[in-house]
């Protein structure tokens, strides 16, 4: 196992992660609903990480005249964009950003791809300046990064 834990895809995605070994191997009894998601998946490898029935709804509701906002830019980004008139996708990290520029450029969908990481200063359209920065949740002591406002 540690080997193959070493292995890792195109764009640094680990292949075997040690964690989701150690999910299945504490979980047996969610196994087969693993495996069943993972044939849709290669029966489906254009479908977006969603579940089934999702994109059968999106299927079902999309239009061609339609604009979409995406936060969280991957596989769905080329299958909406093939979908609808527009597509905005807000991605945060550099190499998934990438990784989905180069999968719309590859099937020739247009995209408004952005990056914009989280330490990024941005403006809302009040001139109000905005940074992400680490807070410390009063639930847990994990902490996350979510917007502030700086007057």
């Amino acid at each position: 196992v540690q080997a193959a834990t070493q292995r890792t895809l195109r764009d640094g995605v680990q292949l075997y992660d040690p964690r989701v070994i150690r999910f299945w191997l504490t979980h047996p009894w969610l196994l087969l609903h693993g495996v069943r998601y993972a044939i849709w998946q290669r029966l489906h490898p254009d479908a977006p990480w969603l579940c089934p029935g999702t994109i059968e709804f999106l299927e079902a509701h999309l239009r061609k005249d339609m604009t979409v906002f995406e936060f969280g830019s991957g596989r769905s980004t080329a299958w909406l964009a093939a979908r609808v008139r527009s597509i905005i996708s807000i991605e945060h990290d550099a190499r998934w950003y990438r990784a989905t520029r180069r999968r719309l450029d590859e099937r020739g969908l247009l995209a408004d791809l952005r990056l914009i990481p989280l330490n990024q200063r941005l403006r809302n359209p009040n001139g109000i300046a905005m940074t992400c920065r680490p807070i410390t949740s009063a639930r847990s002591s994990t902490r996350r990064r979510v917007p502030s406002i700086s007057w």
